[in-house]
């Protein structure tokens, strides 16, 4: 004769459960949480999700998988600062496994719950995916990493530097101002991520090449501040 036994949790009259935390099975499911789940846990299990693009402190972490990207900003310099999390997270670590955090539009924070987080860390070299700017550029690729080639930069109406093809066009986020016309006027391709809210498109540029009159492509990293490195695609 075999007994079955069934725990239960005991909650006392008034008190309200805690709620499971939403599992969220990639990037891209994370991407489609709206206004709804603000505020909400959740379990977001990361698959070959590598940290693109971060500055030293990891107050900004982009990470991407197969499916999408999205910044964690300041979820990984406050779980390490708070020993939360014990790796070593930085620009081309890869994440395997699953984090406990706090969903905030767009975003993740840190929670009670990341402490019980299983994530293991590798790393490899960060490779921009070559894409056809045309194509790519809409809300669903936000913060994906990629080189662009067979584009044309020029200034918009605004004054400011623009990614162009065709149609398709896309402002430089140039807060330093330290781009100009000398520097532009011989792009052969560009690597940064761009983000598109509403109607607007802006363009991170990380480094860019140039033609040199010798023939040979001159690489410039253009994000100085983040100390941005990179294979680029030949």
């Amino acid at each position: 004769q075999w007994m079955s036994f069934t725990r239960f949790r005991l909650v006392k009259v008034g008190e309200v459960a805690p709620a499971a935390p939403i599992e969220v099975n990639s990037i891209a499911e994370l991407n489609k949480l709206g206004e709804e789940n603000e505020g909400a846990t959740i379990k977001l299990k990361l698959t070959d999700a590598q940290i693109t693009v971060a500055d030293a402190s990891m107050s900004s972490a982009i990470i991407e998988d197969k499916t999408g990207a999205f910044n964690a900003q300041y979820f990984f310099a406050e779980a390490v600062g708070t020993e939360m999390l014990k790796d070593e997270f930085k620009q081309g670590v890869v994440l395997n496994g699953y984090l406990y955090a706090k969903y905030s539009y767009g975003s993740i924070e840190v929670c009670e719950n990341t402490a019980n987080s299983d994530i293991t860390t590798t790393e490899a070299p960060v490779v921009p995916t070559e894409a056809d700017f045309a194509e790519v550029l809409k809300a669903e690729n936000n913060f994906r990493l990629y080189e662009f080639k067979g584009i044309t930069v020029n200034k918009n109406k605004d004054d400011h530097f623009q990614l162009v093809k065709g149609d398709t066009k896309a402002e430089i986020a140039d807060r330093t101002h330290s781009l100009d016309e000398s520097m532009m006027a011989n792009v052969e391709s560009v690597v940064g991520y761009f983000r598109i809210a509403g109607d607007e498109a802006e363009f991170t540029l990380l480094s860019y090449k140039t033609a040199t009159p010798d023939g040979i492509s001159a690489l410039e990293v253009a994000a100085k501040t983040i100390g941005f490195e990179l294979v680029t695609t030949t």
